[in-house]
């Protein structure tokens, strides 16, 4: 029991025990990865590594990158509306960074308050309540503590089959479907179905901004169902829907079972999206009708008219995972055509070129993902040559007037020096000193016309850098 909960609740570690050299960090130029523009570095490692419990254990977040690049270009294909329109369709996501092959970096979503936690909340309350009317009522009563979700339901269907005379069995797959569907309807009319349309409520100052936030919340769930519902995805359970109560907007996390893979479990998911009473409840008096139907239509067209990029990007999902499912090189192929014990001498494709079959659409998905980039680049660079082509034709032209302007200030310095040397002389009397001035006048001009010009030249240069 204890190593049970032990693993529930998660474990923790020193730093210095399992890394040393990270604990001893201390005001490092370390860049924090994953952020873009101005970064921030990693000051220091805390001391404390806490084990985050999980049921599934993923070994890769590969299939989580892949679903974040999903959600970033639906954002994207929404953006065309959300433009023309007062409000916006977002799939809010977080950063997934794969290290290595087992190891990797997941934002921490803040702001952001589990389901779950709100459903603690109310059996906290409903738990001291109890505790203290059993104290004004004189009564001794052991404390009152919130049950786990998993006892309240099995003590529940224990109940209905003892009022039906029969036996509690383990698995509930061996239980008869009325009574399992007595036992959900009970536990729904027993628990409040405003959970989180109170806690909305409670987290606005006023009421614009609960409607603002209501609003938010529909559209948020419309587009994270339907998104949900196209990739199959699975284990929707309290702790892994967290709602923003600043916002209203819904964010998803652990995309491990997606592609109707909760269809395959020991009790199968059978149902596309959560939408519980709780969920219903805190889209307003329009319910289902408002703007979550609203939004879900337009979302879906939305996907439809992208359908060639979002195939484009699942179609990685068919070869990545599945080569890691296989432990030889004919299971590869197995896992492509059928899994015939033949395979190898049917077919002769080996497992480097499925892997490069593989690469090849990953490259035209990200091909795809940075065109409009690689575009914008390029006018721009286009754009940098002309005004630099441009420029170098003025800094040529201004050379050819300079190189024009010396030589004919080398003819007048010449000529000036001539007149110089003749006025001093006595015998030179048949050059008057007007004719001199004159061409002294000439070349101050011309040398004021060469200093301009060489003015113009650097400024040119100047503005060029």
């Amino acid at each position: 029991m204890l190593h049970r909960t032990g693993k529930r609740l998660g474990t923790t570690h020193a730093m210095n025990q399992i890394s040393p050299k990270l604990a001893e960090i201390k005001h490092s130029v370390i860049p924090n990865p994953g952020e873009d523009g101005q970064f921030h570095t990693i000051h220091s490692v805390g001391q404390t590594v806490q084990v985050l419990p999980t049921k599934t254990r993923p070994k890769k977040i590969n299939v989580h990158e892949r679903i974040m690049q999903l959600l970033s270009i639906i954002n994207v294909m929404c953006t065309k509306i959300n433009r023309n329109e007062p409000w916006s369709y977002e799939a809010r996501n977080y950063t997934v960074i794969p290290l290595a092959s087992r190891s990797g970096l997941i934002q921490w979503v803040e702001g952001a308050t589990p389901l779950f936690t709100l459903y603690k909340r109310w059996q906290q309350r409903q738990a001291t309540a109890l505790t203290w009317k059993a104290q004004n009522d004189n009564q001794e009563i052991a404390l009152a503590t919130a049950q786990k979700p998993n006892d309240v339901y099995y003590s529940k269907l224990n109940a209905i089959l003892k009022e039906k005379d029969k036996q509690p069995v383990e698995d509930r797959r061996e239980v008869p479907m009325p009574i399992l569907r007595q036992c959900i309807e009970e536990l729904i009319r027993e628990t409040p179905a405003d959970l989180l349309s109170r806690e909305l409520w409670c987290s606005c100052p006023s009421v614009g901004l609960w409607y603002k936030n209501v609003q938010n919340y529909s559209r948020s769930l419309a587009v994270t169902s339907m998104i949900g519902y196209m990739i199959g995805l699975g284990d929707r359970h309290l702790d892994n829907v967290l709602v923003d109560l600043k916002s209203g907007q819904i964010i998803h996390i652990d995309y491990n079972i997606c592609f109707e893979k909760g269809k395959k479990l020991r009790v199968p998911e059978k149902v596309p999206y959560r939408l519980t009473q709780n969920l219903q409840n805190a889209l307003g008096i329009a319910g289902l009708e408002g703007a979550f139907s609203l939004s879900s239509e337009n979302v879906l067209k939305i996907l439809r008219n992208g359908k060639e990029i979002l195939l484009n990007l699942l179609e990685s999902f068919i070869y990545d995972p599945l080569i890691d499912w296989t432990g030889h090189d004919t299971g590869v192929l197995a896992a492509f055509y059928g899994g015939q014990n033949n395979l190898y001498e049917q077919i002769t494709v080996k497992k480097r070129q499925v892997e490069k079959d593989a690469l090849l659409r990953m490259f035209q998905i990200r091909k795809i993902e940075i065109r409009q980039n690689w575009i914008t680049l390029g006018e721009s660079i286009n754009r940098t040559m002309n005004k630099l082509i441009q420029r170098v034709s003025d800094i040529n032209e201004l050379e050819k007037n300079i190189n024009e302007h010396d030589i004919k200030m080398n003819i007048m310095e010449r000529r000036l020096d001539y007149f110089e040397t003749a006025l001093e002389e006595s015998s030179s009397t048949n050059h008057s000193r007007k004719q001199l001035q004159t061409i002294r006048t000439d070349m101050n001009t011309a040398k004021d016309l060469v200093l301009t010009l060489y003015q113009n030249l650097e400024n040119i240069l100047l503005n060029s850098t």
